[in-house]
């Protein structure tokens, strides 16, 4: 799996995405990848494998369980975990995704 996969399943979903932000401002919700790990698999000194830990950020206005389902569906076949919480600054939801490529 790479993450060019991982943007075109998050595309299918309709919204707009970008790899860590948006250089002009978007309206909600929308979405955010980034790789903030590539950890690896090492023993006698050699990496055996290598992942990449992919973070998938939602924001919406609203608590929004369509655009979430959205999301877990076009992400269906892959293993992830969920967590959420609410920006005060920016008066917005992120819902994360979290998964290894």
């Amino acid at each position: 799996m790479t993450i060019q996969y991982i943007k075109k399943l998050l595309e299918s979903t309709g919204y707009p995405v970008a790899y860590r932000y948006f250089a002009t401002g978007q309206q909600a919700p929308y979405i955010c990848f980034h790789i903030p790990k590539e950890p690896a698999f090492s023993a006698d000194g050699k990496a055996y494998i290598k992942f990449k830990r992919v973070q998938i950020e939602l924001y919406t206005d609203k608590k929004d369980i369509s655009a979430e389902e959205k999301v877990e569906n076009a992400l269906a076949e892959i293993y992830y975990t969920k967590s959420e919480i609410y920006i005060e600054d920016i008066k917005k939801y992120q819902i994360v995704y979290e998964m290894e490529i």
